[in-house]
């Protein structure tokens, strides 16, 4: 089998590394269950399966079947027709009319949603517990493989909902809802109906290509990619010119980081009687080690939690990989790892799986207004080190302090 370097899909930015995924998974899934994923020296991703260079693109183009990532349970996800979601209700309306057999399940899951949110009432979904509630009903008569996305934005646990940072506060960031974002790149990667002549081919195989060899195209979609790509979301300072940059990106990025996210789903665990959710590899913000003053909270910034992404450097069968993710493995002596100061004594003294080489960290910083950035803040190697000791008894001290 060939392998194909993915020279557009890196460790850094947050979106490179789920994008990697994303295509590891849907080729896996869709196209080849013995594909293989692993990470290079140059920090590039390499894909080992039956599929050609040229095979691959045909496939994506061709015959891909984008999963259903909607958030009915989100204002700005455009079940809602307020006039302020204007352009997300549009974007939910075209998808929801077309033809094309590709996205069978997402019409299917659109129109569940639709279905329970008549039954609850929108203005009831909105007000005091409204929420919590619909997701509860949501997730007992949702389709099947509506749930992965469900699963990844929110857990529920007897005392709640707990989001995971990975995909902002339930799938949105603000009023930025990431699965409108989704929905209205995909018109620009797969055509809506049957008919070869409603869709632009040629143009969508260019950003393909662009998207995973990293080769010039033409200029990105204005699409709001939120805090997954902090150089490509608009905020000031993010370019050298002076002038406010335009937030713009690849569609072909933003579908498959997308798709990519969908293998960090959370689940439930028990903790001396209490329900606790977990997300694989991610610390709540009260657990975020600080990195120097640009990442500490004040007045003006906030951070809201922290992920470490696995590198390695063998290849892995997704099933290998949704294990790995799944358990999310980093033994801090006994203890299971739940904070950033626990994952990284975790990752000095191996208690993590073997196989892995590095960890990629993403501290999600509050930066301009309410916007969130995930900020690359370490490459952490996983090797020995016994300077933990140290940090771990001041730890104790601290938790001792906060207790009083």
């Amino acid at each position: 089998m060939p392998d194909i370097a993915l020279e557009g899909c890196r460790p850094q930015p947050l979106m490179s590394y789920l994008k990697a995924l994303g295509v590891f998974r849907v080729v896996a899934e869709q196209a080849d269950p013995e594909a293989r994923l692993w990470w290079d020296r140059a920090g590039h991703a390499l894909l080992r399966s039956r599929l050609e260079v040229d095979e691959l693109g045909r496939f994506l183009l061709d015959e891909y079947r984008p999963a259903p990532i909607t958030s009915p349970w989100n204002g700005g996800s455009g079940y809602y027709r307020e006039a302020a979601h204007k352009e997300a209700v549009g974007v939910l309306d075209r998808i929801s009319a077309s033809t094309s057999p590709r996205l069978g399940a997402l019409r299917a899951v659109i129109a569940a949603a639709r279905e329970l949110l008549e039954r609850l009432g929108t203005t009831a979904v909105a007000s005091g517990d409204g929420k919590e509630r619909f997701l509860r009903e949501w997730r007992a008569v949702a389709p099947e493989d509506a749930l992965p996305w469900l699963d990844t934005a929110i857990v529920l646990t007897e005392d709640g909902l707990t989001t995971n940072p990975l995909l902002g506060s339930g799938g949105n960031d603000g009023r930025l809802d990431f699965s409108k974002s989704f929905l209205g790149c995909l018109p620009h990667c797969v055509p809506l109906t049957n008919d070869p002549a409603d869709a632009d081919r040629n143009a969508a195989g260019r950003r393909l290509q662009a998207a995973l060899h990293d080769i010039e195209h033409e200029a990105g979609e204005r699409v709001a990619v939120g805090q997954f790509h902090p150089a490509g979301s608009g905020l000031p300072n993010t370019t050298s010119s002076g002038r406010e940059p335009a937030s713009t990106a690849n569609p072909w990025d933003v579908v498959l980081m997308l798709e990519g996210s969908l293998l960090f789903a959370g689940g439930v665990a028990r903790r001396l009687g209490d329900q606790e959710a977990l997300f694989p590899f991610t610390s709540p913000a009260r657990g975020v080690a600080r990195l120097g003053r640009s990442l500490a909270p004040s007045a003006d910034s906030d951070v809201r939690g922290e992920t470490w992404l696995p590198l390695w450097s063998r290849p892995v069968a997704l099933s290998g990989l949704r294990r790995l993710l799944a358990e999310g493995r980093a033994q801090d002596d006994r203890a299971q790892a739940r904070s950033g100061r626990a994952l990284s004594r975790a990752v000095a003294t191996l208690g993590v799986d073997r196989g892995l080489d590095a960890f990629e960290r993403v501290v999600y910083a509050q930066r301009f207004g309410r916007n969130y950035v995930a900020v690359p803040a370490d490459r952490v190697a996983v090797r020995a080190s016994r300077e933990v000791e140290a940090q771990r008894a001041a730890d104790w001290w601290l938790d001792r302090v906060r207790r009083v």
